[in-house]
């Protein structure tokens, strides 16, 4: 007698598992639904934000210009004087990540690395 019980539960079993199964791709589905609708937001963040940076920077470096013009300088002046100060901010820029990217160097991160593992004596 127990046999057809059995039975009766393994096909049971095998309904909630094709049930769960269902629900498990019901929500794979709609979480790739969601992925791509946040993916299209992300992809348009990534593009419209260095437009939008370049935007902010021309105008602060119009502003600058603009205001040297107003301390007395003519516009050719203000305007070299402001490209002057960017490149120097660049070089500087430069040569600080050529300093950052020289402390990162593998000689020296092993050598601190094994000085941190060493007992202290």
């Amino acid at each position: 007698m127990e046999a057809p019980r059995v039975r009766g539960d393994i096909s049971r079993l095998a309904a909630q598992l094709i049930d769960f199964a269902g629900a498990c791709n019901e929500l794979l589905e709609s979480e790739f639904a969601l992925a791509k609708r946040s993916l299209r937001g992300v992809v348009a963040g990534v593009l419209a934000a260095p437009i939008l940076l370049l935007g902010l920077w021309s105008s602060v470096l119009l502003l600058c210009v603009a205001a040297l013009h107003t301390l007395g300088l003519d516009w050719t002046t203000a305007l070299v004087s402001v490209v002057l100060a960017q490149l120097i901010g660049i070089f500087a820029l430069l040569r600080a990540l050529r300093r950052w990217v020289g402390d990162l160097a593998l000689p020296r991160s092993r050598a601190l690395i094994a000085q941190l593992l060493e007992p202290p004596q």
